[in-house]
C-alpha cells in the first residue's frame, strides 16, 4: 500500500475538501486550492480553475523537482515554490507528506497567500495524522 492508500481514508479526504474550501472562501487574495498526493493525483480542490486535475499534477512535478535541487545544497529541503505573475501568486507547499497548491488572485499580496497557505497546511497536516 502507498501513502495515500494507507493514511488518506475518504473522511480525512472530505474534512481536506472542506478546510480547502474555507481557505479560498475566507481569503479575498485566494482563487483556487488543490491539495495532491506525492505523485500527482489529486485528492481535493476548489477554486476556479476547471482543471484542477491538471494543476495538481504539475504542482506535484514542480515542488519534487524543487525538492531535488535543494537536496543539492546544504539546506537539503525545499520548504515551498512561490511565483509571481501579472496574473497572480502561486505558492506549492508541502502539507503533511501532501502537497497544497494555492492561486492568487491578480494583484493579490504574496504574503497574504502565504499566510493563509501555512495556515491551512498546518491544518491539513493536523487532519490528516489524526488517527
Amino acid at each position: 500500500m502507498d501513502f495515500v492508500s494507507e493514511v488518506i481514508t475518504d473522511d480525512k479526504k472530505s474534512l481536506c475538501a472542506v478546510l480547502l474550501q474555507a481557505l479560498v472562501n475566507e481569503s479575498d487574495a485566494i482563487d483556487t486550492a488543490v491539495l495532491a498526493s506525492p505523485d500527482g493525483l489529486m485528492l481535493a480542490g476548489t477554486g476556479i480553475d476547471d482543471e484542477l486535475d491538471v494543476m495538481a499534477a504539475m504542482s506535484a512535478s514542480l515542488i519534487s523537482l524543487a525538492d531535488a535541487l535543494s537536496s543539492r545544497s546544504e539546506d537539503g529541503h525545499c520548504d515551498k515554490v512561490l511565483s509571481e505573475s501579472s496574473d497572480g501568486t502561486l505558492v506549492v507547499l508541502h502539507a503533511g507528506g501532501l502537497i497544497l497548491t494555492v492561486l492568487g488572485k491578480a494583484q493579490a499580496n504574496m504574503g497574504l497567500v502565504l499566510s493563509a497557505s501555512r495556515d491551512a497546511a498546518k491544518k491539513i497536516t493536523q487532519a490528516i495524522e489524526k488517527s
